[in-house]
């Protein structure tokens, strides 16, 4: 999007905000979230939370159908990795990185779940993010849940993503990967060229790195 025309609509967010109240800045994300788990299943999750098998490693998500290439069997052009996945000492989420998919062109290639507030590729804009997740022994659900602001205007929120089961190794996993994005309705006219409340899923599969 041109930087005028986000321009226009950053003044004109101010402009409501300021003269209708439309909630001063609130990045405070919920204590707890249920979280999408194999099979339809889910489980509420507390906040800074994430599976157990997941800590202090990263992973490398691909879609399924790069498979053979992301384990060597097929020659030429290496897979696309949608995103990468650091996890903390908890299972939480600490960052994701290298994302080439969701949500690119509002995050940028890098999202930072520690609830602090973090620019974005667009001007004016800013994010917080927060992790929720847990498992059992080879299942698990986590997702990043973050607020998206145009100055002190909350104008969506977000989440992204991921349940599935672990192999016998531990050093792969296969699953589904989606986010939602839900536009605030007081601004969904506003951001109409910029984002719209959406939902998308994949299969995916990914390699501990």
């Amino acid at each position: 999007m041109k930087v005028r025309s986000m321009n226009r609509v950053f003044c004109f967010v101010m402009l409501v905000a300021m003269t209708a109240c439309l909630g001063c800045y609130d990045a405070k994300l919920p204590d707890a979230l249920k979280v999408k788990m194999p099979e339809g299943a889910a489980m509420e999750a507390p906040i800074d939370s994430g599976p157990l098998l997941f800590a202090d490693s990263t992973w490398a998500v691909y879609e399924v159908e790069d498979e053979t290439k992301a384990d060597g069997a097929q020659e030429g052009a290496p897979p696309q990795v949608l995103v990468r996945i650091e996890f903390g000492p908890r299972g939480e989420i600490i960052r994701a990185f290298d994302n080439r998919s969701f949500g690119v062109e509002h995050i940028g290639n890098e999202m930072i779940a520690d609830g602090g507030q973090h620019p974005t590729p667009i001007p004016a804009t800013s994010y917080v993010a927060e992790s929720y997740g847990g498992g059992t022994k080879a299942r698990f659900g986590f997702t990043a849940m973050g607020k998206y602001f145009i100055g002190p205007v909350e104008a969506a929120v977000a989440s992204a993503y991921a349940f599935g089961s672990v192999d016998e190794t531990g050093d792969r996993f296969v699953g589904t990967m989606g986010y939602t994005i839900d536009v605030n309705p007081t601004m969904e006219a506003v951001l109409a060229d910029i984002v719209g409340s959406k939902t998308d899923e994949r299969p995916v599969f990914a390699i501990r790195e």
